[in-house]
């Protein structure tokens, strides 16, 4: 993943195709470049037209400058978001607009395009991946406090039980002793 994002930062080829989307007035693969965004975590307000989710160029080109690399560069696939993520920006809405399309397809449009689709894809599976961990962890450590929970529940009801049958044990043996000191 570093090394597409280096590519996209240093290499002048790749910086000036970058580049030279925001010099169009209309762009195609209008979705694809949403889930860009949206996977970096912009707001679609900032993007699409007002109350739509239709990608809305002239707005959207102000923020296609090295910004969007350096967010790139600082997107953490590992660990909990610190925040709510929107719908919009769930990895289930993105992931079927980016792996959907054809690389060669969009390599052929912009090679700068091309090279940021395939670090989206490592990205998603990334971060697909640490969501099935985390997952897979809180379920094991939840089946160990629920077994550790029964155990504690075992134990105490051996030891009421043990406790109520030495005190049955200690009544009938002593039970002359008992009834003695009942009297006095």
């Amino acid at each position: 993943m570093q090394f597409l994002i280096d590519l996209l930062a240093k290499d002048e080829l790749y910086k000036a195709r970058l580049h030279d989307l925001t010099q169009r007035k209309v762009v195609k693969l209008e979705n694809f470049i949403k889930c860009i965004f949206y996977l970096l975590e912009v707001d679609r307000e900032a993007i699409c037209e007002d109350n739509t989710q239709k990608l809305f160029w002239k707005k959207a080109k102000n923020l296609w400058n090295e910004d969007l690399i350096k967010k790139m560069v600082e997107y953490r696939f590992e660990g909990p978001k610190e925040h709510a993520v929107k719908k919009y920006q769930a990895l289930n809405f993105i992931e079927p607009a980016v792996k959907g399309l054809n690389n060669e397809d969009i390599c052929v449009y912009n090679q700068a395009l091309g090279l940021i689709q395939r670090w989206m894809i490592l990205a998603i599976d990334a971060r697909k991946r640490d969501v099935a961990y985390r997952l897979s962890e809180s379920k094991k450590k939840r089946e160990d406090r629920e077994e550790k929970t029964e155990q504690d529940r075992d134990r105490t009801e051996r030891r009421t039980g043990a406790l109520e049958e030495a005190a049955a044990k200690f009544d009938t043996e002593n039970r002359a002793d008992i009834e003695k000191y009942e009297e006095y």
